[in-house]
């Protein structure tokens, strides 16, 4: 999904810790490519202005959508690719940007921080907006990384989802830490005054999200932080509306990168299944 595709062996050495890494400067943008988009301004509850783009299904007549929430390396338009598959099967698409990422609002990111609690409100803006402004499509969610633990969780609050593609989310904020100190002799530093049912994807699930039409949750065979075993954790706390697919051979930054037709058909399965 991103834009340089990092050989097998640096994906396996490689952190697999999503290090925030915001970047300003969009390196395309989908005009560029001919791709119709609109450009909208999301005001969050505590005033930020987030930066997104609308996309409309290639056929037209879809009605049905999906919000795509980035892993905090890059910004947006590293996602442009992926964007256009869902378009092709008739998903209107919303990508935006966190505070501090792309043209959304300033933010002083520290790269140790594993995560924001302000990306949480970031997240409940977009997923707002869809529902004021679209509310006669059924929403669905995908994520990579921080972006994929965030909508799990707000997935598991919220009644106007209908199902969750989440690629190498993490369970919790504390045992992430600890996995990635005990495997990269990296420290990184967890936020403080929390709700851990917004943010972690383990407390959410353990009280709600039974209502969700479907989980899916991807990871890679070789990612030594965000291990297999967890993802078969976390899909037993909904085990009846969830499904694991471990990509074989690869970490975290090649789930996508490493068979992109075979990755897209495993979305396309989930998502048009009844």
């Amino acid at each position: 999904m991103k834009k340089i595709i990092v050989s097998l062996f640096c994906s396996v050495v490689a952190v697999s810790a999503f290090a925030l890494n915001p970047v300003r400067e969009y390196s395309v943008t989908p005009d560029e490519y001919g791709i119709e988009y609109e450009e909208k301004k999301i005001t969050t509850e505590d005033g930020v202005s987030l930066n997104a783009w609308w996309f409309k299904p290639q056929n037209k007549s879809g009605a049905k959508a999906i919000i795509i929430a980035d892993d905090g390396d890059g910004n947006m338009a590293d996602n442009i690719e992926l964007i256009t598959k869902f378009t092709s099967l008739g998903y209107h698409v919303l990508a935006f940007d966190y505070r501090g990422y792309g043209k959304s609002d300033d933010f002083k990111i520290n790269p140790k921080m594993i995560c924001y609690p302000q990306f949480e409100k970031d997240v409940k803006a977009v997923m707002d907006h869809v529902k004021k402004n679209h509310a006669s499509m059924s929403s669905n969610l995908y994520g990579k990384g921080i972006g994929a633990s965030l909508l799990l969780a707000a997935a598991a609050n919220r009644t106007d989802v209908r199902k969750v593609i989440a690629d190498t989310p993490f369970l919790k904020l504390e045992t992430y830490k600890a996995a990635v100190k005990a495997k990269r002799s990296e420290d990184l530093i967890v936020p403080i005054g929390y709700n851990k049912f917004f943010m972690e994807p383990f407390f959410a699930l353990t009280e709600k999200g039974s209502h969700l039409y479907g989980i899916l949750l991807i990871s890679g065979e070789k990612d030594d932080v965000i291990t297999p075993d967890d993802m078969k954790e976390l899909a037993k706390l909904q085990k009846s509306i969830t499904q694991y697919k471990m990509i074989k051979g690869v970490g975290a930054a090649d789930t996508y990168n490493t068979d992109k037709d075979a990755y897209f058909g495993l979305l396309q399965t989930f998502l048009e299944a009844k």
